[in-house]
C-alpha cells in the first residue's frame, strides 16, 4: 500500500476498536476514492489483515499501528468471524474469486453478490466490506425483478428497498469503497442516498486521493474530467510517463492496443454502448464460423471495407478471457480493472456542442435499453460521461482513442496528440 491507503487502514482499525469497546453494535464506514486510488487493494488488504489475525493467535502485522488495534478487534468480535467481501458487478466478482484462490489464508467463498448476501440465512455479518459500491443496485430498470423481490421479500424489507438496505441489514459493520463519478446505469443506487448515509451519526467517513494507477496520476484524472465537463482551456501533456493518443482511423488504434499487447499484455480496446449487442449469448465458434459482428464503423480508406468488431462474448472475467484481445469491451466487464494500455472507442451517442460549449447525447443512439429506461436527456448525459471516463481511466501507462463523430472529434483535437491515418506499405 501506499502511505495514503496505509493511513486510511489504521484509522478504520483504531475506529472499529473504539466502537467494539463502547459498545457500539453496528456503524457504517465509506471510504470515498476516485478511479484508481487503491479500494480493491485497501479493502482486500483490510480483509486478509482480520483473516490472518484470526487465524493465528500469534500473529502480528508487520506495522505496530496496525497490528495493537487487530487484537483488540480480533477479541470482541464474535469468535467464528463472519466476513465477507461483497462485488455487484459479474465480471470483476468472478476476477476477485480467482485472486482470493491464489491468497493464503483467503476464499473464494469469501467473495459475495449482494444476493448472495440477502440470501444468507439467519445471523448476521461481523463485517462486509463491499468494492464498486456505486454499482449497489436499486429497483429500477433491472433484467431480473423476480429474484430482486425475493431477496427484499426475505429481509422483510419495504419493494422499494436496495442493495445498499440488504448490505446494512444483514451486516454489523460494512465498509463502503464508493466513488459517485462512476454510476453509470439508473438502476444503481442514487448518489444522494450514500451521501444522506454518509451525514448519519453512526457513519464514518474517509478519503482516498493518491493516484495509485494511472503514471499520469492525479492531474490526468483532473484532465479528462475537465475535458468531459468542457472546462478544460489548454493541452496538458504527462512527459514520458504516460501515452495519450487520439487516432483518425479506428483499426490504426485497435491494432496500435494490440501490438502493446503483444509486448506487456494486459491491453484492451473498449467502446461506449452505441452499437446493439447483436451476438448476445452467442458462442464464439458461431459468431466465427458465421463472420457475424456487432459494431461496424466506416473505413473511409478503402471503399466497402467498413472496420467490423464483435463487443466481448463473456462478462465473466474477460479481460483475462482468451479472445480479449480480439474483442471489445463494454463499461460492465471493464469497470474495476487496471490495464496497461486501454483503447477507448467513442461512439456516435456522445457529441460536442462547438456553439454552447458543452457536451451532448443522443438517446436514440445509445443502445443500452436499461441503461436509458425512464431516464430524461439530463441524468442520461451524467451516465455517459461516466462512463467514457470511467473507461478513459483504465490504463496505467497509456489510453488510446477514436472519437465517431466529427465534431467531438475536433474538440478532442485541442487536448490529445492526434495520430494521422497510417497508409499500408
Amino acid at each position: 500500500m501506499n502511505l495514503d491507503q496505509f493511513n486510511v487502514a489504521v484509522q478504520i482499525l483504531t475506529d472499529l476498536k473504539y466502537d467494539l469497546g463502547n459498545n457500539n453494535q453496528s456503524r457504517s464506514f465509506i471510504i470515498d476514492g476516485g478511479a484508481g486510488t487503491g479500494k480493491s487493494i485497501l479493502g482486500i488488504y483490510l480483509l486478509k489483515l482480520l483473516i490472518d489475525a484470526k487465524s493465528s493467535p500469534a500473529w502480528t502485522a508487520e506495522e505496530e499501528a496496525l497490528d495493537e488495534n487487530l487484537s483488540y478487534i480480533i477479541g470482541h468480535l464474535s469468535p467464528n468471524l463472519r466476513v465477507g467481501y461483497v462485488v455487484p458487478t459479474q465480471s470483476f466478482r468472478e476476477t476477485l474469486k480467482k485472486v482470493f484462490d491464489g491468497i493464503q489464508g483467503l476464499d473464494s467463498k469469501m467473495v459475495l453478490s449482494p444476493e448472495d448476501v440477502a440470501n444468507s440465512g439467519e445471523g448476521l455479518y461481523d463485517l462486509l466490506i463491499v468494492d464498486e459500491s456505486h454499482r449497489l443496485r436499486r429497483r429500477r430498470a433491472l433484467f431480473n425483478y423476480g429474484s430482486y423481490d425475493k431477496a427484499n421479500k426475505a429481509l422483510e424489507l419495504d419493494e422499494e428497498a436496495t442493495e445498499l438496505d440488504w448490505i446494512l441489514k444483514k451486516s454489523r459493520y460494512q465498509l463502503f469503497f464508493y466513488d459517485s463519478r462512476q454510476s453509470v446505469k439508473p438502476s444503481d443506487v442514487e448518489a444522494l442516498r450514500f451521501f444522506s448515509l454518509s451525514q448519519q451519526e453512526d457513519t464514518r467517513n474517509y478519503k482516498l486521493t493518491s493516484q495509485m494507477r494511472c503514471k499520469g496520476g492525479n492531474d490526468y484524472i483532473e484532465y479528462i474530467n475537465n475535458i468531459l465537463e468542457c472546462q478544460q482551456e489548454e493541452m496538458l501533456t504527462f512527459g514520458s510517463s504516460y501515452e495519450l493518443l487520439l487516432f483518425e482511423d479506428v483499426e490504426d488504434m485497435v491494432s496500435a492496443i494490440k501490438e502493446k499487447n503483444n509486448k506487456m499484455g494486459l491491453c484492451r480496446n473498449m467502446a461506449g454502448y452505441a452499437w446493439p449487442w447483436k451476438t448476445h449469448k452467442m458462442k464464439l465458434s458461431k459468431i466465427q464460423k458465421e463472420g457475424l459482428y456487432d459494431i461496424e464503423i466506416e473505413n473511409k480508406y478503402e471503399v466497402n471495407n467498413a472496420h467490423k468488431y464483435i463487443w466481448n462474448t463473456t462478462q465473466r472475467d474477460w479481460i483475462n478471457s482468451e479472445n480479449s484481445i480480439n474483442e471489445i469491451g463494454c463499461i460492465h466487464t471493464t469497470q474495476g480493472y487496471d490495464l496497461n494500455y486501454a483503447g477507448v472507442i467513442i461512439g456516435w451517442e456522445i457529441d460536442y456542442d462547438p456553439i454552447n460549449n458543452i457536451i451532448t447525447v443522443s438517446k436514440d443512439m445509445y443502445q443500452d435499453a436499461k441503461g436509458k429506461e425512464k431516464v430524461d436527456e439530463k441524468i442520461l448525459r451524467n451516465y455517459i460521461k461516466n462512463i467514457y471516463a470511467t473507461l478513459l481511466e483504465r490504463g496505467m501507462y497509456g489510453t488510446y482513442i477514436y472519437v465517431c463523430n466529427e465534431s467531438l472529434r475536433d474538440y478532442f483535437k485541442r487536448f490529445f496528440t492526434f495520430v494521422p491515418h497510417r497508409t499500408k506499405g
